[in-house]
């Protein structure tokens, strides 16, 4: 787990201070259980209990069309690819801005911190 955890972070930002942070909530093997478990549950098909869940929260967001929306994206995340935001958010929220982080993979607010603050700022300030 830790070793697939911290490869999902820009390596030049990995560090024993970092480490100790994501593992500090999860001491042991037994307690990262969830976290073992957690990526086998994202939806690969639109059917199934977590896409069915997906479903429900996507119509709940729908419901407050008139609320303002930004995405911040990795375009290296092996877990959500660009493709995923392209088929699944941004037909709903076409004029959404999006902040591409060429750089970034997974764990956004890891990899790229020094871009995403001040953009949310920004965005927050309109």
């Amino acid at each position: 787990m830790k070793k697939l955890l911290f490869q999902a972070i820009r390596r030049d930002r990995r560090n024993d201070t970092l480490r100790a942070a994501y593992l500090a909530p999860h001491p042991t093997y037994a307690s990262r259980t969830g976290i073992l478990v957690f990526p086998r549950q994202v939806p690969d098909s639109p059917t199934g209990p977590v896409s069915d869940f997906l479903d429900e929260v996507h119509t709940g967001l729908m419901a407050f069309p008139e609320r303002p929306v930004a995405f911040a994206w990795g375009t290296k995340d092996p877990v959500f690819p660009p493709g995923v935001y392209k088929r699944l958010w941004q037909p709903d929220f076409p004029n959404a801005p999006i902040l591409w982080l060429d750089k970034a993979g997974h764990f956004l607010q890891e990899d790229a911190p020094e871009l995403i603050v001040p953009n949310l700022i920004e965005f927050l300030a309109k």
